[in-house]
């Protein structure tokens, strides 16, 4: 609304997937088969880190590994899921209890002209300072949809 970029989760015809309860390693799959996975492409699950959490304490089966995958090392909580890479974000707006899965080549974003910088000198004037504002202009658009597919209920549950 009011020209602003819809996101991934707001674009049509993009898949969803109802988790309806608890994470399970079988709508993970289900996931990832509704993806149009084609070769070539950078798949990769972005995610809340209540979903990262939730799913590092989840067994794919009984006595399994877990759906998260993490590298011990790495404390920025980057893991994979399915093979594929997996971040969590603490921009993922709403709930937090997102997922979007798909090919990232796909995400589009546009970037109209060059960065506008604009000098302040009344606001921090007092102090000898200068306030200096940037602006962008930007959109962000999905190429394919059908290379997408989000859920809102993944890991609250």
């Amino acid at each position: 609304t009011s020209n602003q970029p819809l996101g991934i989760m707001a674009t049509s015809g993009i898949s969803e997937i109802t988790f309806g309860g608890a994470p399970t390693w079988a709508k993970v799959l289900d996931i990832e088969d509704a993806c149009a996975v084609r070769a070539g492409g950078s798949y990769a699950f972005i995610t809340t880190s209540t979903v990262r959490e939730k799913w590092k304490q989840t067994a794919k089966a009984s006595g399994d590994r877990f759906i998260w995958d993490s590298d011990k090392s790495d404390p920025a909580g980057y893991g994979q899921v399915a093979g594929y890479a997996a971040c969590a974000t603490g921009n993922m707006d709403g709930t937090s209890d997102k997922i979007v899965f798909g090919n990232w080549r796909d995400l589009v974003i546009g970037i109209f002209g060059a960065v506008d910088v604009l000098p302040d000198p009344f606001t921090l004037g007092t102090s000898g300072k200068l306030s200096l504002t940037y602006i962008l202009n930007y959109d962000i658009g999905v190429r394919h949809p059908e290379s997408f597919v989000r859920s809102a209920d993944s890991a609250a549950q």
